[in-house]
């Protein structure tokens, strides 16, 4: 009853689908309030609204911060907004890039904060990380993440898991972890890290918590590789 008394009474009415598509309807007509549905000619436009893909890096580690500068070395970046409290940004097209100062697994919430610092939706996030195991071996991985194997009585919601996020909880993957797989191996058998460095998908382990679909990005397993440079170009290549 509200969508017909706004299409009848308002000549030009929007209505929101979705986050990022708009339907926009606009009426043109001299009939009473009761015909007007009958008599109007309608105009129906389709309006996407602006989203983007955000890198997340930090410069507390190697392995975030090269493969960031290599990122950002490729053509068509520009300095974005400095955004509070003193977070560097950069643009390209559709990709945003930022880098703050703390720990990569628990700054929460960094997708809804820069919605709303920047008046910007974010369809996804990529973080760009160190990679840690027991193993020890050389590794470039991708991975979605969450806490789902922490229980509430673990881990009580009043205190953050030591690798971040929330007991119980996963991000919504990323749609091109696949697709990002299979370049990650390409571009690194292209820059001769095959067989030194294995490829891998990890399993679900850390945070930190957002709202949108999201993947790490990461290089290890010590700091001798965090600092590699050729791993650092690879993760850059991937995430262009």
């Amino acid at each position: 009853l509200l969508v017909f008394h706004n299409l009848v009474h308002n000549r030009n009415t929007v209505l929101k689908i979705s986050s990022q598509n708009i339907i926009r309807f606009s009426f043109q007509t001299n009939a009473t309030c009761i015909k007007s549905l009958l008599s109007a000619t309608c105009r129906v436009t389709l309006a996407k609204r602006e989203t983007v893909t955000l890198i997340v890096t930090t410069t507390s580690d190697p392995a975030s911060i090269n493969p960031a500068a290599a990122l950002l070395a490729m053509p068509g970046w520009t300095a974005g907004p400095i955004l509070p409290p003193d977070m560097k940004s950069f643009v390209n097209k559709q990709t945003r890039v930022i880098q703050h100062d703390g720990s990569i697994v628990k700054e929460d919430d960094l997708d809804s904060w820069w919605e709303e610092a920047a008046s910007i939706a974010v369809d996804e996030v990529i973080f760009l990380s160190r990679h840690t195991a027991v193993s020890n071996r050389p590794a470039l991985t991708v991975h979605p993440i969450g806490v789902l194997h922490l229980k509430e009585e673990e881990s009580p919601s009043s205190v953050t898991p030591p690798q971040g996020g929330k007991p119980g909880w996963a991000a919504l993957t990323s749609p091109r972890i696949g697709p990002w797989l299979r370049l990650l191996k390409k571009m690194a058998e292209a820059y001769s890290l095959v067989p030194e460095f294995e490829i891998t998908l990890e399993g679900t382990h850390h945070g930190p918590i957002t709202s949108k679909p999201t993947m790490f990005l990461e290089n290890g397993d010590t700091e001798e590789y965090w600092k590699r440079q050729d791993a650092a170009q690879v993760m850059a290549l991937v995430s262009e």
